[in-house]
């Protein structure tokens, strides 16, 4: 057939090119229209037959969906993923119909038909729809793949949400080219709610033949860029420019040119244009980087993987960005390239690597964050290497990794390779940094050295090259070397230094000094004391366990000091630093009477410091709201309070209401069983509860009953956290009002309601009711659908303190103090309860007081505190046992 310039030829080589031809999957009259060709992939994909175009999908996790539907239908079909089919086409014609194409994890999504093509210049056309809220896919497949060659796919990665756009490759074929004309595309390796999610129509092929416009176009290029040169040293590039645009102009005129000879001149201007621009870059680096070490991380492409990784890094493996926190704190930006595999597998035959081009020849150190490790038994097998022009630098556990490379061509290849190694390699922030152009340079294997009272020796390695004298090595009296000098040779090699902390308190900062003549390298050091608890907050009230601990860990030089507000007995105040690296145990009772709101155990040593927030009334109003009952076999939340109500106050909202322990629905739970975390450390607590909430949690709240006086002032203190379940970002609210479910007169004007944070946190306010009576303590969500929140802690209170009896007066007596067996205890007819605690805080033994004096038997000899509850008061006695 004979064709002409700008000619569509989509009807000779491209069969159902609008994807109209029968059978289609959902059609506007008949529904859903199974062909006997479906296939079902996993429990997610649909791959439905398209007539005239093969699937050719690569599919890894079942998650890819491709089926065909009319304009106009509106059902979520399979295969569609969860989205329609627009109303129109790109021309707003509502006749015809469109195929659905999605893909996630990975998976491609891919349907290709043959074609034998003429010798000449094409331009592929396909109208795109992206029916989802994501507006970007990870590679685009679009393309001609011819059957000898290199495929060529479109560039376009974004497309609008819910709008049509016009995607487009064009291609130069030499000679007639069997290949196919191939669609498809594949999302991040997350889910295809990660990527778009098109709907294709109207491919077109455009033929251009033997179009010399492009020729054109370059010659006029390079004769602007040889008529005005820039410094390119001793190159040769503009020769080389000059030649390519007399031969090029040469097939430009010539009128007879088959394609073969267009594209080659093409491509050798193209070439030449290359070698000008690099020729310019390598100069302007040779000119600039002259203060050495110069840091060059500006010639790497996408050193810490922020884009993808096309056209930046060859990938074999292939590596995966990842941006979840596991690789912190090294991961720099949003995302580390990583590969993984389920533990005790071996990662083997891997590599990532990067030609990095145009820089001065000399010597660079490449310097990357990695880690290999076998997660099963946390173990650092090595068997990845870090990679500089054929120098490699080992991998084990995660840290910054650097190899010195030589460059004598003006590139340098950086990466990763993985020989044999553990299920997990990871990787990021590459820096280069030029420390040679032929001069003497010097390379230390840290930057920071950090020392503790009980970590004093560290090594490091000094190397370095061009050198012909000694290398001499300083540190302040601080800190000693096992040596001072080193040779040429010794350097050269890589020489090992022994560092060792001599100082008897903390060195916040000092410097190690290499000097060769006015070379120098400097290692920052530090000898630094650590310390901290092992919890951030400890809560009590009249209805909880007066009874708490923490532990101090550190390493320290002198000992460490315990301070603690008024109410509270601790078992020490005073811990040696051998007790401190060995993790000291602080126990502490609360009196059970003062007040402590929001005050601190402070733990100081020298300079170090750490707290435990404390918070402890004994006038709780809602304390029953985990009761002390809780954990009774039938216990159940509504026991204490609780309700859930739909949103007009009156209806009760069915819900899976289960005792203490159980494993589902709306129940108690211990917090000593769940993973809390309260200001970065674990949380310690009684029990908890867990409010989850099915179908339509806006007009469901829960409801917790709290009896106010009007004209008091209340204070609310809570500690709570929203988790994961099946809804993403569950808003939850907590607030007070006189009516159930928020249908009464809200007290939000004192600034009460506020939401729920994912982590762990604390929330306080007060009020002044206006009336009196029942108030409703209230937690609703702005989720629909399945939603969990957990109040740890919830307390309510008068700010204003009524009187309570003195625990010393005098109506309790326990004497002798010190004693061989027993102590005897006098109330002066009042009852009560006695507990004894030894001296790690364990409950030895308690009893009633019935009034009268009675005796009390320590089991042991040893230290004990007596907690005395009478009545309404609450003391603490320390008493001894001598044998």
């Amino acid at each position: 057939m004979a064709v002409q310039a700008q000619t569509d030829v989509t009807a000779t080589y491209i069969k159902n090119a609008g994807f109209d031809e029968a059978p289609i999957h959902y059609t506007v009259a008949g529904g859903t229209v199974l062909t006997a060709g479906v296939e079902r992939i996993g429990t997610v994909g649909w791959i439905f037959p398209v007539p005239e175009w093969r699937n050719e999908s690569v599919i890894n996790n079942n998650a890819v969906q491709v089926a065909s539907g009319e304009y106009g239908t509106v059902a979520n079909a399979q295969g569609f993923n969860n989205v329609a089919v627009p109303a129109t086409d790109r021309n707003g014609n509502s006749a015809g119909a469109a195929i659905s194409m999605s893909a996630g994890w990975g998976d491609k999504a891919m349907y290709a038909q043959d074609a034998i093509l003429p010798s000449g210049r094409y331009v592929l056309k396909m109208d795109v729809y992206n029916a989802h809220t994501v507006a970007t896919v990870a590679y685009n497949y679009f393309g001609f793949i011819p059957l000898d060659g290199t495929p060529t796919y479109s560039k376009r990665l974004n497309y609008p949400s819910n709008q049509w756009v016009q995607d487009s490759v064009s291609f130069f074929l030499t000679d007639e080219t069997i290949g196919k004309i191939n669609l498809g595309f594949t999302t991040s390796s997350g889910g295809s709610g990660n990527g778009a999610k098109f709907f294709l129509d109207n491919v077109q092929l455009i033929y251009y033949g033997i179009d010399k416009s492009v020729l054109k176009q370059l010659i006029d290029s390079a004769t602007v860029m040889k008529n005005n040169p820039q410094d390119v040293g001793a190159s040769t590039a503009y020769a080389e420019l000059n030649l390519a645009i007399t031969a090029a102009q040469a097939i430009h005129d010539k009128t007879n040119a088959s394609a073969t000879e267009v594209l080659a001149a093409e491509l050798s201007i193209r070439e030449a244009i290359e070698k000008v621009h690099s020729a310019i870059l390598l100069q302007s680096r040779v000119t600039t980087w002259t203060t050495l070490p110069y840091d060059a991380t500006e010639a790497i492409l996408n050193p810490s993987f922020e884009d993808l990784f096309d056209d930046t890094w060859e990938n074999v493996g292939p590596f995966q960005r990842q941006n979840n926190t596991s690789f912190d704190p090294f991961k720099l930006g949003t995302f580390y390239a990583e590969r993984w595999i389920s533990s005790p597998g071996n990662l083997e035959n891997l590599r990532m690597s990067q030609i990095v081009r145009n820089i001065p020849n000399g010597t660079y150190l490449v310097t990357a964050a990695a880690h290999a490790v076998q997660q099963n038994d946390n173990t650092y097998p090595g068997g990845a290497y870090l990679i500089g022009n054929g120098a490699i630098t080992e991998i084990f556990d995660r840290k910054d990794y650097s190899v010195i490379a030589e460059v004598v061509d003006n590139t340098l290849e950086i990466g990763v390779e993985v020989a044999f190694s553990g299920n997990w390699v990871a990787f990021d922030n590459f820096r280069l940094s030029y420390i040679s152009d032929g001069s003497p340079y010097l390379v230390a294997s840290v930057k920071d050295l950090n020392f503790t009272p009980t970590q004093t020796v560290k090594t490091f390695v000094v190397s370095g090259g061009n050198l012909t004298g000694n290398v001499s090595l300083s540190v302040s009296p601080s800190f000693q070397l096992s040596k001072t000098s080193l040779s040429a040779s010794e350097v050269m090699a890589g020489a090992e230094v022994t560092v060792t902390a001599v100082a008897t308190q903390a060195v916040p900062e000092d410097n190690l000094v290499i000097s060769y003549g006015n070379v120098q390298q400097v290692v920052r050091l530090s000898l630094t004391e650590k310390m901290e608890v092992t919890r951030r907050g400890l809560f009590f009230d009249q209805s909880l366990s007066s009874e708490g601990s923490f532990a101090i860990v550190g390493d320290i030089y002198g000992s460490a000091t315990v301070t603690a507000p008024e109410g509270l007995i601790v078992s020490g105040t005073t811990f040696t630093n051998t007790e401190v690296a060995d993790s000291a145990a602080v126990l502490l009772i609360w009196d059970g009477v003062t007040r402590i709101e929001d005050k601190y155990i402070y733990v100081t040593s020298g300079s170090v410091k750490d707290s435990v927030l404390v918070f402890a009334v004994s006038d709780n109003i809602i304390s029953t709201w985990d009761g002390d009952d809780a954990e009774g076999d039938a216990s159940l939340i509504t026991n204490f309070g609780w309700s859930l109500m739909m949103s007009d106050g009156v209806t009760p909202v069915a819900g899976a209401f289960n005792p203490f322990g159980a494993t589902s629905g709306i129940r108690y739970v211990l917090t000593t069983n769940q993973n809390y975390v309260y200001r970065g450390k674990p949380w310690q607590g009684g029990r908890l509860a867990y409010l989850r909430t099915w179908g339509d949690p806006p007009t469901n709240v829960y409801n917790l009953n709290v009896n106010l006086e009007a004209g008091k002032t209340y204070a609310f203190r809570g500690v709570a956290s929203w988790h994961d379940n099946a809804s993403t970002n569950p808003t939850f609210t907590i607030g007070l009002n006189t009516g159930m479910s928020n249908t009464g007169t809200s007290l939000a004007s004192q600034g009460h309601e506020f939401a729920v944070k994912r982590t762990t946190a604390d929330y306080q306010f007060v009020v002044t009711p206006t009336v009196s009576g029942t108030h409703y303590l209230t937690i609703s969500s702005n989720v629909v659908g399945d939603a969990m929140i957990s109040p740890l802690y919830l307390a309510m209170y008068e700010t204003v303190l009524t009187s309570t009896p003195s625990v010393n007066d005098g109506s309790v007596r326990v004497y002798p103090t010190v004693t061989t067996d027993k102590v005897m205890i006098e109330t002066s007819g009042k009852t009560g309860m006695v507990r004894a605690y030894d001296s790690t805080g364990k409950l030895v033994t308690s009893a009633r007081l019935k009034g009268d004096v009675q005796a009390l038997e320590l089991p042991a000899k040893g230290i004990y505190l007596l907690q005395l509850q009478v009545e309404n008061t609450v003391q603490t006695v320390k008493v001894i046992r001598a044998n």
